[in-house]
């Protein structure tokens, strides 16, 4: 659960909003290893496992990230405030120990500060 406040009210996407640069394609033209384009989500889940004394980033095949719905307020006053919560199956993870960065981004692509989880002990 993390909460957010965003000042212009500029977050979530609408369901048809999946054209450049939000489209879900594999961005090859900017990574050649054709990694997630992540302007799909708004909601990034870096994850990181606890690998022989070290927290190292790893990259699941199916990632965490996700996108939040159109949240603008109506009238002139358009700051959010709120609390975002996430459930992540972790299930089928080979490793013992995992936390996760979390960063929010706005329609403007404007990114958070990311935040770290505590380690989530399997």
């Amino acid at each position: 659960i993390i909460e957010f406040t965003d000042g212009d009210g500029d977050v979530g996407f609408n369901d048809g909003d999946t054209l450049p640069p939000n489209n879900f394609v594999r961005d090859t033209i900017n990574d050649t290893e054709g990694s997630l384009n992540l302007n799909y989500y708004n909601i990034l889940l870096f994850t990181f496992a606890h690998i022989d004394g070290n927290w190292e980033e790893i990259f699941p095949i199916n990632p965490f990230h996700g996108r939040i719905p159109y949240l603008t307020p109506s009238g002139q006053n358009k700051a959010l405030r709120g609390t975002i919560s996430i459930d992540v199956n972790l299930s089928d993870s080979p490793f013992d120990s995992l936390r996760f960065e979390i960063e929010l981004r706005d329609r403007a692509l404007n990114s958070s500060n990311r935040i770290q989880t505590p380690t989530i002990f399997i």
